[in-house]
């Protein structure tokens, strides 16, 4: 596992997290009239069915369609001493806290030849400050989310100026997006633009077309879950990046600077980039999980074609790995969770594997929200397989100190907590999320404090939370 990578990405046996980040914060004022028990009922909860649930709204609720901005605002410009290479190598977050480096320590960077590595320099970013953390010393950093929405860590010394940036319109925004991603993935690839997202890929003109369906409806699925559970999204009218690849082999080669083992993987998400990247799984050969692109099949696929191919049942996985990884970019860029702040790793990866259950709706390959989710046998089966191997699972999978030696069963606890607290306490869970996410950027965010914030919110009996979640699964 590579740690401090801040990728979120997908294997072929289950959704794993590459990456970690050490923030945490301020803590937000609880409304303790709010703040409820993951264990409110008694033992004779047991006879109780596993739908009758809170999660259920007594009232139809729809997707209220706000008006998107059509300004982007709040930026400023940062005038640099010397120009920068932007790349796509990984950075260290909590190397903001570290002293500078002298520059003939610095190790050579750069992506490998092919798509999506042209060497690109810039005197000068324009961007969302996050942090700023120069000091009089001189040795300190400066982190900015940049136009493209990409982060940037910036030593203090390369820093001349930061002032105040002009408003930009969306579509002036839009029209900067399309030219950069031309530029940097070269012949070959077109751009597609939808309401929330951009595409940009050399593969058929079916597949980006269907994805680019599978977004939207999942943008709005998202907005729906959101609407019913009391959870308030931001949009700063910034459109999200998507890189789709005609080929398996291309893909890899992208994904190589960024992840390890790539050949393992059928997508992933990546916070520094905020970009997920794919390629057509369309356009494979095997059952379930990254096959062979097969040559014979590139450019052929239709829109109509692609809804068959993964409408299939042996395309469920793949059509899931698309889905996840589209929720933690979604929920990373809504206000959900923090991409550069303390993150609920168990409450990120939950949220994902609860959309990502196929719900039958054929011409999305299987997915789609409408108020509530199903279950998910993958993660149940997987659950009573690997649960009773981890001592104290759940009080484990917060602390989050041990997520990585037994990731399987990280995975399958997640799933089941959140799926646990989102049909018994769902306005508990989302105050939470909320409690979390208002937290500061940039500072440690240890496991006691991950603790204390759940506990407050779903009390401290650990033994009874893991008793209730255990027979709730039992009887799904």
């Amino acid at each position: 596992m590579m740690k401090n990578t801040l990728i979120f990405c997908r294997t072929a046996l289950l959704t794993a997290f590459i990456g970690t980040i050490g923030f945490g914060a301020f803590a937000a004022p609880i409304d303790d009239e709010t703040a409820a028990s993951v264990v409110a009922k008694s033992d004779d909860e047991a006879t109780e069915s596993p739908e009758d649930d809170a999660s259920k709204s007594s009232t139809k609720t729809s997707v209220k369609r706000e008006k998107a901005p059509t300004t982007v605002t709040g930026r400023v410009l940062v005038k640099l001493n010397k120009p920068i290479v932007l790349t796509r190598e990984p950075a260290n977050f909590e190397s903001i806290f570290e002293p500078e480096r002298d520059p003939k320590d610095a190790q050579p960077g750069g992506a490998p030849a092919g798509k999506g590595a042209n060497v690109r320099r810039a005197s000068e970013l324009v961007g969302r400050e996050i942090a700023d953390f120069r000091v009089r010393a001189g040795n300190g950093k400066y982190m900015l989310e940049d136009e493209f929405g990409e982060i940037r860590i910036i030593p203090q010394s390369n820093v001349a100026s930061v002032e105040p940036a002009p408003d930009a319109s969306v579509e002036e925004l839009r029209k900067r997006y399309e030219e950069r991603l031309l530029d940097e993935f070269g012949e070959g690839f077109q751009v597609k633009k939808t309401e929330h997202f951009i595409f940009v890929s050399d593969a058929s003109e079916g597949y980006v077309d269907w994805c680019g369906r599978l977004f939207e409806s999942l943008e709005e699925g998202f907005r729906l879950y959101a609407r019913r559970n009391g959870i308030e999204l931001t949009d700063r009218g910034e459109p999200l990046i998507v890189v789709v690849f005609a080929r398996q082999a291309e893909f890899i080669r992208y994904a190589s600077v960024e992840t390890g083992a790539p050949d393992k993987l059928a997508a992933y998400y990546n916070m520094q980039t905020n970009r997920v990247a794919l390629y057509d799984l369309s356009n494979v050969e095997g059952v379930e999980g990254v096959g062979v692109s097969s040559p014979s099949r590139r450019r052929r696929s239709t829109l109509v074609e692609t809804r068959e191919i993964l409408s299939r049942p042996n395309a469920a996985f793949n059509v899931a790995t698309v889905v996840h990884e589209a929720t933690h970019q979604i929920a990373f860029n809504r206000g959900v969770f923090l991409r550069t702040g303390p993150i609920a790793l168990w409450a990120a990866e939950g949220l994902s594997l609860v959309f990502e259950t196929p719900n039958g709706h054929a011409t999305q390959g299987g997915w789609g929200f409408r108020g509530t989710f199903p279950k998910n046998e993958r993660m149940i089966n997987l659950f009573r397989a690997k649960i009773d191997s981890v001592e104290d699972p759940f009080r484990t999978i917060v602390a989050q100190e041990n997520f990585y030696q037994n990731l399987e069963a990280s995975y399958a606890a997640s799933w089941a907590l959140f799926y646990y607290l989102y049909k018994k306490n769902p306005s508990a869970l989302a105050k939470y999320m909320r409690h979390i996410a208002s937290k500061n950027p940039c500072t440690v965010y240890s496991p006691q404090d991950r603790l204390k914030d759940f506990e407050e919110f779903f009390g401290d009996d650990w033994e009874k939370t893991t008793a209730a979640v255990k027979r709730y699964v039992k009887r799904l």
